[in-house]
């Protein structure tokens, strides 16, 4: 069913960037400019904030965090202390800009609890991660699994709606998972840059665009060499 559905949402892709299948991009000179501007238009916020993910930042959910966390015990201190290690290990796992620094405004696109596919970069397991770095086996997975159960949706939501990033801002630097590589097909020429082959990095979007423009600009020069 899955498959079906991908199958069909890929369709729908597929016939939203070509024109509705009207065939108006064979009027379209595809070259190194127009697959850029696609492949911005594919990876702005609005773009990859979809309802299965969460748009936050340091501070929105740090503010939510420490006040609604409560597992055995922790206080506001273990709790900003899961908050920074959360943080340092989200930087750990920039793929392609390691000098990139997380600050508390810096936006941050991870999956929610209702991505039920995705199964790496999500918040909740994030979280999770920085709780047993930090509380240890005073924290019993039981009662953190509870505690999500009982209060992400709350978590989520407040966390996005006090984030305060200006979604309309493109030029803005922020983290999040690229596209999927059957967009990026879609999107590009037949070569996409060897970075797109990684196992879904968790990336600097500006710096990601940088390499993929690079990419086009030097494939479409040898192309007409």
């Amino acid at each position: 069913m899955k498959n079906i559905l991908f199958a069909i949402f890929m369709g729908s892709v597929v016939l939203a960037l070509s024109g509705c299948g009207g065939g108006s991009d064979n009027k379209v000179v595809k070259d190194a400019a127009y697959y850029k501007e696609r492949f911005r238009q594919a990876t702005t916020i609005k773009s990859l904030n979809t309802e299965k993910k969460v748009l936050f930042t340091m501070k929105s959910l740090r503010d939510n965090f420490i006040k609604q966390f409560d597992v055995n015990g922790t206080n506001e201190g273990i709790n900003r202390d899961i908050i920074e290690q959360f943080q340092h290990n989200l930087a750990d796992k920039v793929d392609n800009n390691k000098s990139f620094v997380i600050t508390d405004e810096t936006p941050i696109i991870l999956s929610g609890k209702k991505d039920d596919i995705n199964t790496t970069h999500r918040l909740d397991l994030e979280l999770k991660s920085a709780i047993a770095t930090i509380c240890g086996v005073d924290c019993k997975q039981q009662d953190v699994d509870r505690w999500f159960e009982q209060h992400q949706d709350d978590l989520e939501k407040n966390a996005e709606a006090n984030s305060g990033v200006d979604e309309t801002n493109d030029s803005q630097k922020f983290l999040a998972n690229p596209p999927p590589d059957p967009l990026l097909v879609i999107l590009g020429p037949p070569k996409v840059p060897p970075i797109f082959q990684e196992d879904d990095p968790f990336v600097e979007i500006q710096h990601y665009r940088e390499v993929y423009n690079q990419f086009q600009d030097e494939h479409f020069r040898l192309l007409h060499q």
